[in-house]
């Protein structure tokens, strides 16, 4: 929209900090904050979802005895 580099971005969970606010024109303004998520998923589908990062993960590790 704006055709140069105006914020950071990331695919990375957590990047953007602070409200961030991009002039398009006179009448025109966006504004990219920090996104809030409340889920009860669990840990997996968060990941898939990219809400949290993968390493905040806690593995535990599962033993298959023949």
């Amino acid at each position: 929209m704006k055709k140069t580099k105006s914020v950071g971005v990331s695919s990375i969970p957590g990047y953007t900090k602070h409200m961030q606010e991009i002039v398009l024109d006179q009448k025109v303004k966006l504004l990219d904050c920090p996104g809030v998520v409340f889920s009860t998923e669990d840990e997996s589908q968060m990941v898939l979802r990219n809400i949290i990062k993968v390493k905040t993960l806690s593995i535990t590790p599962i033993l298959k005895l023949q």
